[in-house]
């Protein structure tokens, strides 16, 4: 087969029909691949921003958690040390009865 006979005028319609077909076709595929492409960025970019939203959320949560635990362990600091005192006065008071109660009952010998 000689190139003439190729590209004769009869031939070469149905040529430039095959040659659009072929770049209509070509086009398409590069459209679709785009557009597949463009969701994946959007899916990638909101699973993203999502770990994002949800690792400061949770870094927000564990600072609260550690200012509730330093005020917990304030309190429970505050509490035990008003129950020492509570004790030393309990015992300040316990001796300075015994004390008075042993004056009284040694003023009442001296009496008789």
């Amino acid at each position: 087969m000689d190139i003439t006979t190729i590209f004769s005028p009869k031939n070469l319609k149905w040529i430039t029909i095959f040659l659009l077909f072929a770049f209509l076709f070509k086009t398409c595929q590069s459209w679709n691949r785009s557009n597949e492409v463009t969701k994946l960025e959007k899916k990638i970019t909101y699973v993203q921003d999502s770990l994002t939203t949800k690792t400061k959320s949770l870094n927000d949560s564990i600072k609260n958690l550690n200012f509730e635990f330093k005020m917990a362990v304030e309190r429970a600091k505050a509490a035990e040390d008003k129950a020492k005192a509570i004790q030393s006065t309990a015992e300040k008071v316990k001796t300075n009865t015994t004390i008075s109660i042993q004056q009284q009952l040694s003023d009442k010998k001296e009496n008789k």
